[in-house]
């Protein structure tokens, strides 16, 4: 029988060329190294009372997010039952064959039609957007631990001192899963030199073309364009912001969005940190920051680490703020 590495590498070293995740081959390459890494590397916890059957719900936009759950589980023998993204179901179906020795299986339904999966689970851990964790939440019964995860989004906070340690930092951050996933920075905030910032992330962009781009939709090209166009007008020093390549762009503190773009990383000029009271509140994952971390408190982030981390969890970690394995293992 494979062992749980086996699993984990057999999966990260298939050809996801073909499964419509959207990236560049050599993105889903880089995506499959990320998050394989840490579980080849890091001990697996060991818990009491693990669910006999856990459903796995799992969204399109990081495909390779239930690797780490299946995984764990999986070690804890727990029988691993997956339900594909309709937008994207290959990389899943891959996932539970490379897993098949462990029991791990998956199911390529709609969301009406999975929902008689959850007949026969003992806890369900899900992805996906509010509305449908709220959806789901109702139709989970309430013995039935889960832990459900809705929209989030990552930010940088940033001095940059050094600008180009900085830069090569958030450029693979930005660069993985093409912006997309709830630990993607959507936005930079930056104390110093913004445009040294500016100017060092363009450099660090052009010279990094192992990581192409992949496809976008109409709507991320239309956004993309929008906010391309709008730094256009408003700093000179945006007119190299090619339209369909990974870019930078520098814009005022009152132009922020909480919209994540493919590859598109705006630079929001800060004077101290009490211009970010705004945010706190929001929707927040992760901050990638060059600042001590205890300066970033009362933004209410679940994790902080240094540029270049973001897309690099640590495998014990509290996801969201929640201790998910202890959560699914208290029945």
């Amino acid at each position: 029988m494979k062992s749980i590495s086996d699993a984990v590498r057999t999966w990260s070293q298939l050809n996801g060329e073909h499964w419509n995740t959207g990236l560049s081959p050599e993105g889903i390459r880089y995506a499959q190294g990320l998050a394989s890494e840490e579980l080849l590397t890091a001990s697996f916890r060991s818990l009491p009372n693990p669910p006999k059957h856990l459903l796995i719900w799992c969204a399109s936009n990081v495909f390779t997010a239930p690797l780490e759950w299946v995984a764990q589980f999986a070690a804890l023998g727990t029988k691993v039952t997956l339900k594909a993204p309709t937008a994207c179901p290959a990389p899943v179906l891959a996932m539970a064959e490379a897993f098949a020795d462990w029991g791990v299986t998956a199911h390529n339904k709609t969301h009406t039609e999975a929902l008689e999966l959850l007949e026969d689970a003992d806890a369900v851990l899900a992805f996906g957007s509010d509305a449908s964790m709220t959806a789901l939440n109702a139709r989970i019964p309430p013995h039935v631990p889960r832990s459900l995860h809705g929209h989030r989004a990552s930010l940088a906070i940033v001095e940059a001192a050094d600008s180009e340690a900085t830069a090569r930092g958030l450029y693979l951050d930005s660069a993985a899963y093409d912006s997309r996933g709830c630990m993607s920075p959507i936005a930079v905030f930056c104390l110093g030199d913004a445009e040294k910032l500016l100017a060092a992330l363009h450099s660090q962009w052009a010279s990094q073309d192992h990581l192409p781009i992949g496809e976008l939709s109409l709507a991320e090209q239309a956004h993309r364009n929008r906010r391309i166009g709008l730094a256009k007008i408003l700093d000179t020093r945006n007119h190299h912001a090619g339209a369909n390549h990974p870019r930078e762009i520098l814009l005022p503190l009152e132009e922020f969005e909480l919209l994540g773009l493919p590859r598109l990383l705006p630079i929001h000029p800060i004077k101290s940190l009490k211009d970010l009271d705004f945010l706190r509140g929001g929707p927040w994952s992760s901050c990638a920051t060059d600042l001590a971390p205890d300066a970033l408190t009362t933004l209410g982030f679940h994790r902080i680490c240094k540029p270049g981390d973001l897309q690099r969890p640590p495998l014990h970690r509290f996801h969201d703020g929640i201790d998910v394995l202890s959560k699914l293992c208290s029945a």
